[in-house]
């Protein structure tokens, strides 16, 4: 996926490259050979954000706007190709075509995403389950369901109408939401391995 979405117009005009690891390194070297010296190891900067000093700046801030909650469960969602922020799955396609990202005509990204579509219809079934659970067994935190910025806050906020224990969420730094839950549930969201690194 790394190598499918790395433009090669993009590579023959950058003067470096910079990527999260010697892995991915050494997958877009295989792709382009002539690139090698401008490849270079540099790390995640996502994982900068997570640095002390950052997080000191937004949790502050963080915790005044959600002290009411108390402890609390975060849930992290990512569905942009189910659940668009704007229009529908096909718009969502046609977003992805303007992007680059899949190639009008392409019977493999075709496939691909539809493909994307099924397993994220899927996944959506196994959360809406885990959140049931979630209730049935009365659990003792109130969850705090996050949605992804590229998609609608309504279908979670009917999704979850009438439920007792979840709030629908979204204002604030993510990162200052992770770091002041007790623990993060994803469905498959960078946040997850924020997470990890915040050790929640």
């Amino acid at each position: 996926e790394i190598v499918r979405l790395c433009d090669p117009e993009a590579v023959g005009n950058c003067s470096s490259i910079m990527v999260h690891g010697e892995t991915q390194r050494g997958w877009l070297v295989d792709r382009f050979p002539h690139a090698a010296d401008r490849i270079v190891v540099t790390g995640n900067p996502r994982t900068d954000l997570m640095d002390d000093e950052v997080i000191a700046a937004t949790r502050s801030d963080m915790i005044s706007r959600i002290g009411e909650i108390g402890e609390f469960i975060l849930f992290n969602t990512n569905y942009a190709t189910f659940n668009p922020r704007e229009g529908d799955t096909l718009r969502f396609y046609e977003n992805c075509l303007a992007a680059g990202v899949l190639q009008a005509g392409d019977d493999a990204d075709m496939q691909y995403f539809r493909d994307w579509c099924d397993w994220e219809k899927n996944n959506l079934e196994h959360a809406l389950a885990f959140l049931a659970t979630l209730e049935r067994e009365k659990c003792p935190l109130p969850v705090v369901v996050r949605p992804h910025p590229g998609e609608r806050l309504e279908f979670w906020q009917d999704a979850l109408a009438g439920r007792s224990g979840f709030l629908v969420r979204r204002e604030g730094d993510h990162i200052a939401w992770t770091s002041c839950a007790k623990m993060v549930a994803h469905t498959s969201c960078t946040t997850g391995l924020e997470a990890f690194l915040l050790d929640r």
